[in-house]
């Protein structure tokens, strides 16, 4: 566990109970973020999660909350997974994704944004949708799988 996080050189909000390796020095900490080594970026949705999509009979399906990010489009998918597994403390059904090129690294990316996210809204005094507690658990499921093999 680590105290604060630096990104940018630069030491940061202190962070409790945040396992290290998700946020170490400059979210590369203990070597679990690596180069995407399949994938190349586009334009992708950035935010695709069952909250954020709209199902009605007799409409197309809509998307909500439309946030665009430069990532490769398996990215959305890793955003999705993160949703329905770490972030509902389920790591069973990152298993249905293991077939998907560089998800372990993408999945880490995701988790890692939602850390900075959260961090965002609290330097301008806002609430996140997760207090930093609610993070840990995700956080650390995202941890463990990407190390699983380890």
């Amino acid at each position: 566990m680590i105290n604060s996080f630096r990104l940018n050189g630069h030491n940061h909000m202190p962070v409790q109970n945040i396992p290290s390796g998700i946020v170490g020095n400059h979210c590369y900490g203990d070597g679990f973020r690596q180069p995407l080594l399949h994938s190349t970026s586009q334009l992708v949705y950035g935010d695709l999660n069952p909250a954020n999509i709209l199902i009605a009979p007799g409409f197309p399906p809509a998307f909500l909350d439309f946030t665009p990010n430069w990532y490769p489009p398996a990215y959305t998918i890793a955003v999705f997974a993160y949703w329905i597994g770490p972030a509902r403390g389920d790591p069973i059904i990152l298993n249905r994704f293991v077939h998907i090129l560089d998800f372990d690294q993408l999945l880490l990316r995701v988790a890692i944004s939602k850390l900075l996210v959260h961090y965002e809204f609290k330097k301008l005094g806002r609430a996140s949708a997760h207090d930093i507690f609610g993070l840990q658990t995700p956080l650390q499921i995202v941890l463990d799988w990407v190390r699983r093999d380890q």
